[in-house]
C-alpha cells in the first residue's frame, strides 16, 4: 500500500541525492536508510552522488543502490566547508551537471552545506548554458551558523554569496528539527515551501547479547551503576568535557567508589585524546571505560544493559542517538539544547537537564542514581514516542508527500 502511494505521488520524476562524503555520520546514515527503503520497495526513481573521494567501505556496502545509480565524483577537500573546499567546489560543477543530465534528474536533494553550494552553482551553470533545469531541495541537517559559519570572515562572505544564489535557485527546504530551521531562517534565505521532517530509524530492536558481553569483558556486574556517553568526541559541541566536569562534581558530593559506578565513553573523534588527558588530570580514570568507536549494533545492544544513556550536548541539531535509545527503550538523560526537546519530553519519555549547566546535570545524575532499579520513565511511553514520530515509514511518507 505504501509503495503504491509513493509511486502515485512521485510518478516518473527522477531524484538525485547529493552528499559531500559517504561515512559514519547522521546525515549519511539517514540518506542510506532512505535510499535503501526506496530500493527495497522497487522504487527506482532515486540515485546518489558523492562529491569527495571519502567513501567508507562499510557504509558503501550497506547501500542497496545498484552500481549504476551511485556516482563518486572524487574531488579532494569536499568533506567540510573551508577555503580549499570552496575553490574545489567549482571543479565539481561540470561533473555534477553531467550526472544530472545522465540520470535525467528533475530534482536534487542537496544534503549538507557544501552539497547545497555545489548544487546551486550547478543550477546557475545550467541557466547560463541552456541545459535542462531542475528543482533544488535543500536538506538542512545541522546548526551550522551556531557552530561555525559566523566565526571567520571568509565564511561570512561565502554565506552572503550563497544566500544570494539560493534566492534564485532553491525550490524547497527540509529541516530535521525546528531548531535547525530557526538557525537557518535567522541567518540565511528560506523560501515559503519548507517543512520539518525529523530523522528516523527502521523499526528494528537490537538484542542484549553484545551489550552483556561488553560488560563481562570489563568485569562489570549488575550491581554497578553504569552510564554510557555515546557520540563523536568533538570540541565543546558534544559536551564530553562538560560531562567530565559535572561527573567530578557529582562524585565530590557522594562517597562512591569506582567499584560502584562506571562511565563508558562510546565514541571516538578528534578530541578523544584530550578527553583522556582531562579524565587522567582529575584522577577519574578508574571510573571511566574509554572504549572509543563502537559499531552501531554493539552500541544499541549496550543501551539495553546500562542504567542510563547520557547525551550532554552543548549544541545539537537533532540527536540521532536519542531516537536510537528510545527505540531500545533505554533511559535517556539529555541536555535541553537545539532539537533535543523536540524528541524528549522531560519526565514523560526521558529526562532533560539545562544545557551547559553543571548543577542541573549533577542534580539529574543524582536523581537517577538514588532511584537505581526503579522505573523512572515508562518504557511503553518510549516505544509509543518512537513509533508515532520517528519510524522510517513515517519519515518516508512525509518526504514523498513534500517532494510531490
Amino acid at each position: 500500500m505504501m509503495k503504491e502511494r509513493i509511486v502515485n505521488k512521485i510518478g516518473i520524476k527522477k531524484f538525485l541525492y547529493v552528499l559531500p562524503t559517504l561515512g559514519i555520520g547522521g546525515a549519511e546514515l539517514q540518506t542510506i536508510n532512505q535510499l535503501n527503503y526506496f530500493q527495497e520497495n522497487e522504487i527506482n526513481n532515486f540515485s546518489l552522488v558523492i562529491l569527495s573521494e571519502k567513501v567508507d567501505k562499510k557504509c558503501a556496502s550497506s547501500l542497496k543502490l545498484p552500481k549504476e545509480k551511485m556516482f563518486v565524483i572524487g574531488i579532494n577537500n569536499m568533506d567540510v566547508i573551508s577555503s580549499k573546499s570552496l575553490f574545489a567546489s567549482f571543479k565539481a560543477v561540470k561533473n555534477l551537471s553531467k550526472i544530472i543530465i545522465q540520470t535525467k534528474s528533475n530534482a536534487v536533494l542537496a544534503v549538507l552545506l557544501i552539497s547545497q553550494w555545489v548544487t546551486r552553482l550547478t543550477k546557475v551553470y545550467h541557466f547560463i548554458t541552456f541545459k535542462p533545469t531542475f528543482e533544488i531541495i535543500s536538506y538542512y541537517r545541522g546548526l551550522d551558523y551556531q557552530l561555525f559559519l559566523k566565526k571567520k570572515f571568509y565564511l561570512r562572505i561565502f554565506n552572503t554569496t550563497n544566500k544570494a544564489i539560493a534566492f534564485f535557485t532553491d525550490n524547497k527546504s527540509i529541516f530535521i528539527s525546528g531548531a535547525v530551521k530557526n538557525d537557518v531562517v535567522k541567518n540565511f534565505y528560506v523560501n515559503n515551501s519548507s517543512i520539518i521532517i525529523h530523522n528516523s530509524l527502521p523499526e528494528v530492536k537490537v538484542d542484549s547479547v553484545a551489550g552483556q558481553a561488553f560488560l563481562q569483558q570489563y568485569g562489570i556486574n549488575k550491581h554497578k551503576f553504569v552510564l554510557v556517553v555515546p557520540g563523536v568526541v568533538l570540541g565543546v559541541s558534544k559536551g564530553h568535557f562538560f560531562f567530565v566536569e559535572a561527573f567530578k562534581l557529582f562524585l565530590s558530593r557522594k562517597n562512591i567508589s569506582p567499584k560502584e559506578i562506571k562511565v563508558i565513553i562510546a565514541g571516538d573523534g578528534p578530541d578523544f585524546e584530550k578527553l583522556k588527558l582531562l579524565i587522567s588530570k582529575y584522577e577519574l580514570s578508574d571510573y571511566f571505560i574509554l572504549n572509543g568507536f563502537m559499531q552501531n549494533k554493539d552500541l544499541l545492544s549496550l543501551f539495553n544493559v546500562v542504567d542510563l544513556v547520557v547525551v550532554p550536548s552543548i549544541s545539537e541539531g537533532f540527536g540521532n542517538v536519542i531516537i536510537e535509545a528510545l527505540r531500545q527503550q533505554a533511559l535517556i538523560l539529555a541536555s535541553d539544547t537545539g532539537g533535543i526537546p523536540e524528541i524528549i519530553k522531560d519526565g514523560k519519555n526521558g529526562l532533560l537537564f539545562k544545557s551547559n549547566n553543571i548543577d542541573s546535570l549533577v542534580e539529574r545524575l543524582n536523581y537517577v542514581y538514588v532511584n537505581k532499579g526503579v522505573e523512572i520513565i515508562d518504557t511503553e511511553e518510549m516505544k509509543k514516542t518512537f513509533r508515532s514520530k520517528f519510524t522510517l515509514e513515517t519519515q518516508i511518507a512525509n518526504i514523498v508527500e513534500f517532494l510531490s
